[in-house]
């Protein structure tokens, strides 16, 4: 009876989350990729159609890059980067116990032998391992000697553009060193968005605005970075000391009611 159906069949939705994932992994790895791995022992970049993801050397950091008109660009942004990380540990966190599935699609064997839950338990690992060699490079290579998070990476040198910077990095870096380590079980990255917390109060926060500026001056926040670090704190406020959770609230809660306000 096509009154009883499902509107939302759970299987169907299943095979259509595997597709789309089949397509983001050839993205990934195909001829002119976006993603490069850094290995552990030599530093050396190696771009991901021409790395085994899962037989290759140690790899210690990983990024990605926009391709425009066919040609790669030269620097990682971290905003791109922490809106992967965020993405993947997405799919990692609710895919987690996918092996133990019933589900006759995921189950069926291809003429090979192998069945769709295969293919999504192997893209699962890919994507955690990324995720984890993605939040080394937010983590160690992007932060400058202040404890913040640079804007953008140069390729030919693996240095920082200097002086480049913004709060919407900050709150986008925070948001995913907390969503890899949720993700990943690898606790020093919300260590590292704690160490990115602290560091921002202590050179960025603006008594005058009751909230953070990169030019230590007032100045106007726009709505997304406003919704974005707020969002970012209240996500890292739980793993902080009492003390420590206390003064987040007293800096986010005037504006949260504010932004309640406007929607």
């Amino acid at each position: 009876n096509e009154l009883q159906r499902s509107m939302f069949p759970k299987a169907e939705l299943m095979t259509l989350a595997i597709g789309d994932l089949a397509v983001t992994l050839e993205n990934l790895t195909k001829k002119m990729a976006q993603v490069f791995v850094i290995g552990l022992h030599d530093n050396k970049i190696t771009w991901v159609n021409d790395y085994d993801l899962d037989k290759g050397g140690l790899v210690a950091m990983a990024g990605v890059v926009d391709i425009n008109n066919g040609v790669r660009a030269s620097v990682v942004k971290s905003q791109d980067l922490a809106r992967w990380i965020i993405a993947m540990s997405e799919f990692i966190k609710n895919s987690e116990g996918i092996e133990k599935t019933k589900s006759d699609i995921l189950l069926e064997k291809d003429a090979g032998g192998a069945t769709s839950l295969d293919s999504l338990v192997k893209a699962r690992r890919q994507l955690k391992l990324l995720t984890v060699a993605f939040a080394n490079l937010l983590s160690h290579q992007m932060v400058d000697k202040d404890g913040l998070v640079m804007s953008q990476l140069k390729l030919t040198d693996l240095v920082t553009d200097a002086g480049q910077k913004s709060l919407l990095d900050q709150a986008m870096a925070i948001q995913a060193l907390v969503a890899a380590a949720d993700a990943t079980g690898v606790s020093i990255y919300r260590v590292a968005a704690t160490e990115l917390y602290y560091s921002l109060n202590s050179k960025k926060y603006v008594a005058k605005m009751h909230f953070y500026s990169m030019s230590g001056k007032p100045e106007t926040i726009d709505l997304e970075t406003l919704t974005e670090t707020a969002r970012a704190i209240s996500d890292l406020k739980a793993s902080l000391p009492e003390k420590s959770q206390t003064q987040a609230d007293w800096i986010l809660n005037p504006w949260l009611k504010g932004l309640a306000e406007i929607h």
